[in-house]
C-alpha cells in the first residue's frame, strides 16, 4: 500500500491550524490568499534556481516551498528528467523515503525509482515539510491588519445621527442632508426640525479613535518579522530612528542563520541530482550574506517595511 506523502503533509498543515481556538483563528478568505501569494513570492526571491528545463521552474518552486519536497526522476515515456510531486512506496531504516512513485498525469504511466540510485528528492527542511504553515500564519495576520485598517478608516467618516418624530420628518432630514452634501448652496426646510438635540455625531471623538497609522506600523512590524524568518534582511521598524550597528548586525545574523538550513539542504540535494543525472543544475542565494560590503537589505517586492 502506498503512503501518500503529500496528503500526509497537507493533513499535518490542517491539524496545525485546528489546534488554535476558533475565536482567534484567521479566516481563509481572498485577503489571506492574496498575502499568501505575495509572501511566497518573497521567499522565491531569495533563491536563484538553474534547472535543465527552466519551464519547470514555476511548478517546481510552488511544490517545493508549499509542500516541502519534490522528486527528481527520469521518465522514459517523456524521455527527460522531471521534477514532480511523489508518493512513498517504502522507507529505509532511518525512516527516510527509499522508494518513490511519480504519476505525472493521466496521459503518462507511473514511474518508480530508488532514492540515491535512479532518482533523488529535493527537500527544504529536514522533516520534508514546506512553508505553508509559516506563510499562512503571517498572511492571516496581515489580512487582519488590513481589515482593521479598513474598519477604522470607515469609522473616521463623521457620521451624524438625526432625531425625528415620525417618518415624514425623517424623510425631510434625509432630503436636506442629501442636498447639502451635493453642494446645493440654499436649502429651505421646516424650522421645527432644528433643536438642540436634532443631530449628534454617531462616533464621538473621531480623531482620538483613529488608529489606522498605528495599525500600519504593526503591519510593517509583522512583515519584517516574516522577512527575517525567510532570509531577507530588514531594519527594525520600531527602532528605525535610533538603531545601532550592533542591532543591525544581530538582525543580519539571525536572518542568515535561518536561511542557512534551507539553503544547505537544497545545495546538498542539487549535488545529488547532478550526480545521478549528469545535468547542469544548481541553486544559489540571491545575494551574499557573508560580504560586509553588500547592501544592508534585499529590496522587498512590495514596500511594507517603511525603509527609506
Amino acid at each position: 500500500m502506498n503512503n501518500q506523502f503529500l496528503s500526509w503533509q497537507t493533513q499535518n498543515a490542517i491539524d496545525y491550524f485546528n489546534k488554535q481556538p476558533a475565536e482567534v483563528k484567521g479566516a481563509v478568505n481572498d485577503a489571506v490568499r492574496f498575502y499568501q501569494g505575495l509572501l511566497f513570492d518573497e521567499i522565491f526571491s531569495v533563491y536563484d534556481f538553474r534547472l535543465d528545463d527552466m519551464r519547470q521552474l514555476p511548478w517546481f518552486r510552488f511544490f517545493l516551498f508549499w509542500y516541502g519536497s519534490v522528486a527528481f526522476i527520469f521518465h522514459p515515456e517523456i524521455n527527460r528528467w522531471i521534477l514532480y510531486p511523489y508518493s512513498i512506496k517504502n522507507f529505509n531504516y532511518m525512516m527516510q523515503p527509499a522508494e518513490i512513485e511519480v504519476i505525472p498525469n493521466g496521459h503518462f504511466k507511473p514511474v518508480s525509482g530508488t532514492v540515491g540510485v535512479d532518482c533523488e528528492l529535493i527537500y527544504l527542511k529536514d522533516n520534508y515539510f514546506g512553508l505553508y504553515e509559516l506563510v499562512t500564519t503571517y498572511a492571516e495576520l496581515l489580512a487582519q491588519c488590513d481589515k482593521d485598517i479598513n474598519v477604522n478608516l470607515m469609522n473616521a467618516n463623521v457620521a451624524l445621527a438625526a432625531y425625528a418624530k415620525d417618518k415624514k420628518e425623517a424623510d425631510e432630514l434625509k432630503e436636506a442632508y442629501a442636498k447639502a452634501t451635493t453642494g446645493q448652496p440654499f436649502i429651505v426646510m421646516n424650522d421645527a426640525l432644528f433643536f438642540d438635540e436634532s443631530m449628534k455625531p454617531f462616533f464621538n471623538d473621531v480623531k482620538n479613535s483613529f488608529i489606522a497609522d498605528d495599525l500600519q506600523k504593526v503591519k510593517r512590524t509583522i512583515f519584517n518579522d516574516f522577512l527575517t524568518k525567510v532570509g531577507i534582511r530588514n531594519t527594525n521598524y520600531d527602532k528605525r530612528e535610533r538603531l545601532t550597528t550592533d542591532e543591525v548586525n544581530e538582525n543580519n545574523d539571525e536572518t542568515k542563520s535561518l536561511v542557512k538550513v534551507y539553503y544547505d539542504n537544497l545545495a546538498m540535494c542539487f549535488d545529488r541530482c547532478r550526480n545521478v543525472s549528469g545535468l547542469d543544475m544548481s541553486v544559489k542565494l540571491a545575494y551574499n550574506y557573508d560580504r560586509p560590503n553588500e547592501p544592508e537589505e534585499k529590496r522587498s517586492i512590495f514596500n511594507l517595511r517603511g525603509n527609506k
